[in-house]
């Protein structure tokens, strides 16, 4: 197979509410394409390592506890995806990783030349989440039948929960007021000892939970919200909210959207759309900020 991509800027309303710190939802994490082929190489892509399914399953399962790795630390590691037909993404988020000081980027393919399209730069110990610009800083997305990761400088075999990559539905404003997604819920259980003493035992804390609240006031703008609908299955696959796509980037919630999908109209242009968002844990954004 040949490696090749394209690159299109996103529609310039879509720019305009990106840089006006719209929230954005991935909803279809492309490596769960069920073409994917994936394969780790150090140094370039003749030098392979591990390669087969079992590579991708589990950086896209869905669970950031199960960390997938190559195996072994190089200097220069790379981490190949082909697909059979071209996907569309332009941004990458990478959790439970522990690649706090290498240099992490990734992109696609053209020909023999790495094209990159997503710099992470020297990474930290929170989640890597990045978005595909210009120069100048303008949003673009990628068209490519590929995409790779590069890790330069490890000093340490490298583990990652998971990959999320895939295209961007740019909301076109916040959600209607009361919002917030500061909502955070905890679940434990105590115990009471005949003596009067209590335990609690906590089963997780600091989980992200919220709704929000958005009308669509035209066919356009309802669109986006069945690509989410659609992109995530109806709510079974687990989708990536970042709130503050221009500003905050690094607060990207994963997890799933809990919704009927059934969004009556309330005028004959308008429809009400109710978001319910549930983080995946046991690695919650909340111990990462």
């Amino acid at each position: 197979m040949s490696r090749e991509f394209t690159s299109q800027y996103v529609p310039a309303k879509e720019a305009l509410d990106f840089d006006a710190d719209r929230p954005a939802i991935v909803s279809k994490n492309i490596l769960r394409d069920p073409s994917a082929v994936a394969e780790w190489a150090s140094q370039s892509i003749a030098n392979t390592v591990a390669s087969g399914p079992d590579v991708i399953t589990p950086l896209r399962d869905g669970y950031t506890s199960r960390q997938g790795t190559p195996g072994m630390v190089s200097a220069y590691l790379h981490l190949f995806i082909d697909f059979d037909d071209p996907v569309e993404f332009n941004t990458v988020a990478i959790m439970n990783h522990n690649l706090a000081g290498s240099t992490v980027k990734a992109g696609a393919f053209n020909g023999n030349s790495l094209n990159v399209g997503f710099d992470f730069g020297i990474a930290e110990d929170s989640r890597l989440v990045s978005v595909r610009v210009d120069g100048q800083g303008s949003p673009i997305t990628y068209t490519s039948n590929n995409f790779y990761l590069t890790i330069e400088g490890a000093t340490e075999i490298p583990k990652i929960g998971e990959i999320f990559v895939g295209k961007r539905t740019q909301l076109p404003r916040k959600a209607s007021r009361p919002y917030s997604v500061d909502g955070k819920i905890n679940s434990a259980a105590t115990f009471e000892s005949s003596n009067g003493a209590a335990t609690k035992y906590n089963f997780y804390t600091g989980k992200s939970e919220f709704e929000q609240s958005f009308t669509s006031t035209t066919p356009e703008e309802h669109q986006k919200f069945q690509e989410i609908a659609t992109g995530s299955s109806f709510g079974a696959n687990q989708v990536i909210w970042i709130e503050d796509p221009k500003t905050n980037l690094s607060a990207a919630r994963f997890g799933f959207i809990e919704s009927g999908f059934s969004w009556p109209y309330i005028s004959p242009s308008e429809r009400e759309i109710d978001l319910k968002f549930s983080e995946q844990g046991p690695h919650f954004l909340s111990a990462e900020v």
